[in-house]
């Protein structure tokens, strides 16, 4: 698929396309979003007009308007997109991309706000396939793809699933040494203290959540982890279920 646009395609987008996704943009800048989105699929319609239905171009436009009806909730409409824009990359031959597993998480986000948590499963593991071929198993990209898968079999009652998902992540997040990173490290270890909490391995709990203390300055943010810290020293200690 060519990349580049023949010098009347450039014309016609120059006068029928970039026009409405300028407007698009101004509206979705004021809060506009109904706006927003129906000039987005004009401009998408008329830029399949031009450049033809397999062009990264367009595969790029589909996937802005599929996060957007994602984030109103238009789900259905959303997965159509997402499922569009997945055959545009299969149309290329270039289904193991870096831009697919991008684009593979944002699917998998629509599943999970829309509650199907069974579905976005399949999605994220295929992501972080191609992110562990292309990127390495502890790589940055890797780590948020484990934390949402994590938090997917977290949904669906399935903790010991999730231990490892959050392990990983949470490796990878220690590895960095930024403040931000600090700080998502401590958001992982409380997932995966929850995880062992609820698999009522109290022992294992106390320990991620004496590692959530020590990264959060020796005080909880969150009234949860410091009520099931007390619940594990206790447990812990006691043996109790």
């Amino acid at each position: 698929m060519p990349e580049t646009l023949t010098p009347e395609q450039e014309v016609r987008m120059e006068a029928e396309v970039y026009p409405l996704e300028r407007a698009a943009f101004q509206h979705r800048q004021n809060g506009e979003k109904e706006q927003d989105i129906a000039l987005q699929r004009e401009a998408l319609a008329r830029k399949e007009a031009i450049v033809g239905p397999v062009n990264e171009s367009l595969a790029d436009g589909l996937i802005s308007l599929a996060v957007d009806l994602r984030d109103e909730e238009q789900y259905e409409e959303a997965e159509a997109l997402f499922l569009r824009v997945l055959s545009i990359y299969d149309a290329r031959q270039e289904p193991n991309c870096l831009e697919v597993a991008s684009i593979l998480f944002d699917f998998g986000c629509l599943y999970d706000n829309w509650e199907r948590w069974e579905m976005s499963l399949p999605i994220y593991q295929r992501a972080l396939a191609i992110e562990e071929t292309l990127c390495g198993k502890y790589s940055p990209e890797a780590a948020a793809t484990c934390t949402w898968l994590g938090d997917a079999h977290v949904e669906l009652r399935q903790y010991a699933k999730a231990e490892p998902y959050f392990r990983r992540a949470a490796e990878i997040h220690q590895a960095r040494q930024t403040w931000q990173g600090r700080y998502i490290l401590a958001r992982t270890q409380e997932r995966l203290a929850g995880v062992l909490f609820r698999l009522k391995r109290y022992a294992d709990a106390l320990a991620a959540y004496e590692d959530v203390l020590a990264l959060n300055d020796d005080k909880f943010r969150w009234k949860l982890s410091r009520r099931r810290f007390n619940l594990c020293r206790v447990r812990g200690t006691s043996g109790t279920k």
